[in-house]
């Protein structure tokens, strides 16, 4: 089963989102905010599948933060892009993360 957060500082956006993917069958987890985020980000274990975030709450760039965050614990150190990409479309990602491609042979993944 998908582990989603679900960030947004309205309620009424946050609660609605999160019926509606309990009732496709994923466990979700709400946030109120970027503070309350990027905290349920750092503590899940295992990490979340799915982030879904407004991208102005507090701040104008709330969102982009929350995805950061987010990156970090999917990006692992050592980690180069052909390998970030095989596992983010394995995962199901759609959202780009931008990850430099090296263009060496890594002997861990194979990649070229």
């Amino acid at each position: 089963m998908y582990r989603i957060l679900v960030t947004d500082d309205e309620e009424e956006v946050r609660h609605a989102l999160q019926r509606r993917l309990q009732r496709e069958g994923y466990q979700v987890d709400v946030a109120e905010g970027e503070s309350d985020g990027i905290e349920k980000i750092k503590q899940a274990s295992p990490a979340y599948d799915v982030v879904i975030t407004d991208m102005a709450m507090e701040n104008p760039d709330s969102g982009v933060r929350i995805l950061e965050a987010a990156r970090t614990r999917f990006v692992q150190r050592g980690d180069c892009a052909h390998r970030v990409r095989q596992r983010g479309e394995r995962g199901g990602v759609y959202a780009a993360l931008r990850v430099r491609l090296c263009g060496k042979k890594h002997p861990r993944c194979g990649c070229v």
